[in-house]
């Protein structure tokens, strides 16, 4: 009985120092800056006899700089008070920002609006901080483009707005081309039934998808 104690007894300390490890992770993570988070970790590994797996570390710290960004981006639309035509998802491999169109454009047009320059102002300056790649996709409803439109198809007005939220961030902001990707879909990723009014407008959208490090 005495022994089944002792067992107990040791498996509980090994559970309570692992909690306490754990709880001094997520503090170091959440509220000191990352340098000295990697060199406290590396020094722990060291002082416990392993080898520093730097690479890994890199990529928690990498997506936690990325969920940081997430957080700034979403706090951004709340002050911007432009949550009705923007919101941030966050996910395994994207971290995904989606405009509504009249956000971002006119009906029918691909010519970026004025008042979303400063909330582009806004991601490119976060964008350049971190490496990661962006696609940029443009989304339409299933409505035919007007017979009088520049554009001769869905395909090519969702295509051509991707490239006017690119050479924004490329020509105007000075943000590395080769992380962009722009992405014509038309409609055929709709996230509603193009059934009402309603459910078509949250087909014409925008969808920045910064690509996320693997974990």
């Amino acid at each position: 009985m005495t022994d089944e104690k002792n067992w107990l007894l040791t498996y509980a300390n090994l559970m309570t120092i692992f909690l306490v490890f754990f709880i001094i992770l997520y503090v170091f993570i959440r509220y000191v800056d990352a340098e000295q988070f990697e060199e406290t970790v590396i020094s722990l590994q060291t002082e416990l006899g392993g080898r520093p797996d730097t690479e890994r570390l890199e990529r928690t710290l990498q997506r936690e700089q990325e969920e940081q960004l997430a957080r700034f981006i979403n706090n951004f639309i709340d002050r911007s008070g432009i949550k009705r035509f923007a919101e941030v998802k966050v996910e395994r491999d994207d971290i995904m920002v989606v405009f509504a169109e009249p956000l971002v454009f006119d009906s029918g047009c691909a010519d970026l609006k004025p008042d979303v320059i400063p909330l582009l102002e806004e991601l490119a300056d976060v964008i350049q901080k971190v490496p990661n790649e962006v696609v940029v996709e443009g989304h339409t409803d299933s409505i035919p483009v007007s017979p009088s439109s520049e554009f001769s198809s869905n395909w090519e007005l969702s295509l051509e707005r991707a490239f006017s939220i690119v050479h924004y961030f490329t020509n105007i902001e000075g943000v590395s081309g080769r992380r962009f990707i722009p992405v014509g879909h038309g409609e055929y990723r709709p996230v509603a039934p193009n059934d009402s009014p309603e459910n078509r407008a949250k087909n014409r959208r925008i969808e920045m998808r910064i690509r996320r490090t693997k974990g």
